[in-house]
């Protein structure tokens, strides 16, 4: 007899333990979990060069450049922003920043309508 399993929509506390074991990254909206696909090697140029543009820029500014693993939490949902500053040195969790200054996505064919709709009403 085949039984019926229930499911129900994961917790931010489940979705960060999660985030801290596995291998692959993944994007927490509205409940749902997205995982990350790998880019393609222009994709990783560009938003390389914002990193180290930023960075050199900043040095001196008390403000840190992040880029692709370093989450960004809005609200309960979780993003990995291609590269993104932060300056407020209150916003001092480990794993995710809250308040960011500047948010860099990187357009790709497959993300661009997500990055340029879903994700520019959330930023």
């Amino acid at each position: 007899m085949a039984t019926l399993r229930k499911t129900r929509p994961i917790t931010v506390e489940e979705y960060l333990e999660g985030e801290m074991v596995g291998d692959i990254r993944h994007e927490f909206v509205g409940g749902d979990v997205y995982s990350m696909v790998g880019a393609s090697e222009p994709h990783n140029l560009i938003a390389g060069a914002f990193q180290a543009i930023l960075y050199m820029h900043l040095l001196q500014s008390g403000c840190r450049v992040f880029a692709g693993t370093m989450k960004l939490r809005i609200g309960d949902d979780f993003y990995y922003p291609d590269v993104f500053v932060a300056c407020d040195r209150t916003d001092a969790d480990l794993y995710f920043k809250r308040r960011p200054l500047l948010i860099v996505e990187v357009l790709s064919p497959g993300t661009a309508v997500r990055d340029a709709q879903d994700k520019l009403v959330a930023y």
